[in-house]
C-alpha cells in the first residue's frame, strides 16, 4: 500500500497535515459556542416571557412591603458576580489562547517518537501507525527516496 502510493514521489519525506487537527478543533469550539450562545439566547427569551408573572406573583406573596426588596437582594447579588465576572473573563481568555499544544493533538510527535526494528531484515526507523503485532512496517531511505518495509 505505501510502496504504490510513494513510487512516484520525491526525494523528501511526506509532510504531515497539521491543520486537519486545527480543523477539527476549531469545529468543537465553534459547536460549543454556537449552541451556549443558542440555548442563552433561548432562556433569555423564555425568561423576559415570563417576567410580568414573576412580578406579579412576587407582589401578591407581599415581598414589596419589606424594607429590603427581595429583587434588590437578588440585584446585588448579580452585581457582585458580573464584577467577579469582570476579573476572571480575562484570565480564562488568555488560559484558553495559551500556545502550548496539548500532548493529544501532538500527532507529529506521537510518529516520530515511535521507532521499530526488523529483525529479518538489519532495518530499524520510524514505525507506521497502522502497525500491529503480527505485522510492522518501518520507513526506510533507500535509492533517494522512502520506502516501507514490512515484516
Amino acid at each position: 500500500m505505501y510502496r504504490e502510493r510513494w513510487a512516484n514521489e520525491a526525494t523528501s519525506p511526506p509532510q504531515a497535515v497539521g491543520s486537519v487537527v486545527q480543523r477539527e478543533a476549531a469545529a468543537r469550539l465553534g459547536g460549543a459556542l454556537l449552541g451556549a450562545s443558542a440555548f442563552a439566547v433561548l432562556g433569555a427569551a423564555v425568561s423576559s416571557a415570563g417576567t410580568d408573572e414573576s412580578i406579579r406573583m412576587l407582589g401578591q406573596s407581599g415581598a414589596f412591603y419589606d424594607q429590603v426588596l427581595f429583587t434588590d437582594t437578588l440585584m446585588r447579588g448579580l452585581d457582585a458576580a458580573n464584577m467577579a465576572g469582570l476579573a476572571v473573563l480575562p484570565l480564562a481568555a488568555l488560559y484558553l489562547f495559551q500556545a502550548t499544544p496539548s500532548a493529544e493533538y501532538d500527532i507529529d510527535a506521537a510518529n516520530e517518537d515511535t521507532e521499530a526494528c526488523l529483525v529479518d531484515v538489519p532495518i530499524c526507523g520510524r514505525a507506521s501507525f497502522d502497525s500491529t503485532d503480527d505485522m510492522v512496517c518501518v520507513e526506510h531511505f533507500s535509492d533517494g527516496k522512502y520506502r516501507w518495509v514490512c515484516a
